[in-house]
């Protein structure tokens, strides 16, 4: 079963991904035409309530800031929300990549591109390393100094595991500019977060703080920020007694109204000098008789440790499926992910690159060739691969056809909507279905998602810069093509 729609499909006739999403009934990515700017993401009306977890950014500095990062030059600038990256000079050309605000793209040429094939634009076409054309519209500057693109370049997704800080909201509203303290309406009424989780954002500059603060336009968003909503901050600064967090799309919100998640410990993703088949524990577990029965004194398993494996390693004994050990013994299989090496599917060329999704045993394999390079715990689809259930993860051979650093995600499934801001490390492969991080739950290894493959912010952002196609200096987006092939991704019960 595939899902509605045919964006992210082979001829990814893309504007932007207005909402992309792991559920069969979601509203998925959709294609348009024509030189239409960008805008932002509609919000779903309600969310899903899941249990909080959390990515690993990197810790930045939160020493004040009196002046933002400045871009490179010469080059392009997106002013306000994503623009499209062009394989020719015309419209109906096929869109091979997305360029984010504040994003600066390099030029092949300083010159405008001028030739009989290039169709109108406002202010003509520019070509754009290391490949496409994008149209210089309104939305776009060549100026790296002009106040949007100051603003936008502050709230960029950083190139760590976790881009942005990630929380949900309490209910507020999400103000477009800054208000007066008396304006701002306090949030649902819940226990206060700790202010001091704010602490890790690093500071806005003085010149982001005046772009809210001289911002023209209405106060508030209109969709306000429900509570439970899923939502990413960029920045944060003091103003008349109150702390605000920045959020990727520019929006602000009051501290006391955002519960940040907190900060896990950081996972290996690389299985160094383990051969296999081995096994994840994925929660503290007893070490068994090959039988499946317990052990007196048997030593306790720490969640996180790596087992080696017998070969075959997974038997049915005591009427339940055991992991045999190597050295004797066993575990109950629901208490590890077992990874275990495979040939290459037929498809694969030698030496190429390949992904192995093992749904049963939430464990995932990236390959050169015969050869397996590192592993994954992964979350799938909370049906598994039932045939046709809802949530499920399909089995089947894919090749990933487009990679975005974030993207937004949503939908319907079951009796509710939901919708996560800028979830990070993105590569679909069947339509709306992707590899991607997951900060909003612990539960790698078991099924946890709507349908697509959840794997911790760390080893999301591992596979994806492994992960073919590559993605150019300054897009936030790539889509694969026949010159550009995308990384095979195998998904298999």
């Amino acid at each position: 079963m595939r899902r509605g729609g045919t964006a992210m499909a082979w001829r990814w006739k893309l504007a932007l991904v207005l909402l992309a999403s792991c559920s069969p009934r979601a509203r998925t990515p959709i294609a348009s035409e024509g030189p239409s700017p960008s805008s932002a993401a509609p919000e779903a009306p309600s969310e899903a309530a899941i249990a909080p977890s959390a990515s690993p950014p990197a810790a930045p500095s939160t020493s004040a800031s009196t002046s933002p990062p400045r871009a490179a030059s010469p080059g392009l600038v997106v002013l306000r929300g994503e623009h499209r990256v062009f394989e020719a000079p015309r419209w109906k050309s096929d869109v091979i990549g997305v360029l984010r605000a504040g994003q600066h793209v390099p030029l092949r040429s300083p010159d405008p591109y001028v030739a009989p094939d290039a169709e109108r634009c406002a202010g003509g076409w520019s070509q754009v390393a290391p490949r496409g054309f994008v149209c210089v519209d309104a939305n776009v500057t060549r100026d790296p100094e002009h106040p949007e693109a100051r603003a936008a370049r502050e709230v960029l997704p950083r190139d760590v595991a976790a881009p942005y800080r990630y929380g949900r909201a309490l209910g507020s509203a999400r103000y477009r500019r800054l208000p007066d303290r008396a304006a701002v309406a306090s949030p649902t009424k819940r226990p206060l977060p700790d202010s001091a989780a704010s602490e890790a954002l690093p500071v806005a500059s003085d010149a982001l703080v005046a772009f809210f603060a001289e911002r023209d336009g209405p106060l508030t968003d209109p969709v306000n920020a429900y509570p439970g909503m899923k939502l990413a901050f960029a920045r944060r600064f003091d103003r008349n007694g109150q702390r605000w967090l920045v959020t990727h799309n520019l929006l602000l919100l009051p501290a006391e109204a955002v519960d940040l998640a907190p900060d896990p410990a950081p996972r290996p993703v690389a299985f160094d000098d383990v051969p296999l088949p081995l096994a994840k524990v994925l929660t503290e577990t007893t070490r068994l008789d090959d039988q499946g029965r317990a052990l007196p004194g048997a030593a306790k398993l720490s969640s996180g440790s790596l087992v080696a494996l017998a070969d075959p390693p997974i038997a049915w004994r005591g009427g339940q499926s055991l992991v045999l050990l190597a050295d004797g013994g066993a575990l109950a299989n629901r208490d590890v992910s077992v990874f275990v090496r495979r040939p290459p599917p037929r498809a694969a060329a030698p030496g190429q690159k390949w992904v192995h999704v093992s749904v049963m045993q939430g464990a995932l394999i990236a390959y050169q060739g015969d050869e397996p390079l590192f592993g994954a715990v992964i979350s799938p689809g909370l049906h598994g691969v039932t045939q046709d259930a809802e949530l499920r993860s399909p089995p089947g051979l894919y090749r990933v056809n487009a990679k975005w650093r974030t993207s937004d995600m949503g939908g319907r499934a079951g009796q509710g909507s939901y919708v996560t801001r800028a979830v990070p490390w993105v590569a679909y492969y069947d339509g709306s279905y992707a590899l991607h991080g997951a900060w909003w739950h612990d539960a790698f290894g078991h099924p946890r998602s709507h349908g697509c493959i959840n794997l911790t912010p760390a080893d999301a952002k591992h596979l994806f810069d492994w992960l073919d196609p590559t993605l150019p200096e300054g897009w936030h987006a790539v889509r694969a093509d026949h010159a550009h092939l995308g990384t095979l991704v195998w998904v298999t019960p």
